[in-house]
């Protein structure tokens, strides 16, 4: 028995399990995560160099991101996406020309949702892409 309160059961007993990731009251089954938080970051092509992604949305299985190091480089606007679970699934497109610089592991019809998404949020995404530059001072 911990003394533990928790934050969703009424009677407040104390009756936690501990678990190495998690502990759960034992009354209403609440479990309360002990994992750290893991930064998002991609290693630079080429280099030992590690950056940060800006997670702009997520629709579907996917998550529209743009990194530092697109921020800080002279391309036009473009977005990436991947599927949220650790996936290898990969692809960039142009926030202007809504045209695919690659795309790679996605179904055909995957492809066209993604298009269709990004058109449908384009200007969301281009203000997200010079909110940022305008934060990086670029």
């Amino acid at each position: 028995m911990n003394n533990k309160e928790c934050p969703r059961c009424p009677l407040n007993l104390g009756d936690w399990k501990e678990g190495e990731y998690f502990d759960r009251c034992n009354n209403c089954g609440y479990e309360e995560d002990k994992r750290q938080p893991i930064p998002l970051y991609a290693p630079g092509f080429g280099s030992e160099k590690e950056y940060d992604l800006e997670t702009i949305d997520r629709f579907g299985s996917f998550r529209v991101f743009i990194s530092d190091k697109d921020i800080q480089s002279t391309e036009p606007p473009h977005v990436h996406i991947k599927r949220k679970h650790g996936s290898r699934d990969h692809a960039k497109i142009w926030l202007e020309t809504l045209k695919f610089e690659y795309c790679f592991g996605f179904k055909v019809q995957e492809k066209k949702d993604i298009k269709n998404t990004v058109e449908e949020k384009q200007q969301e995404y281009l203000r997200k892409w010079y909110e940022l530059k305008r934060q990086a001072g670029r």
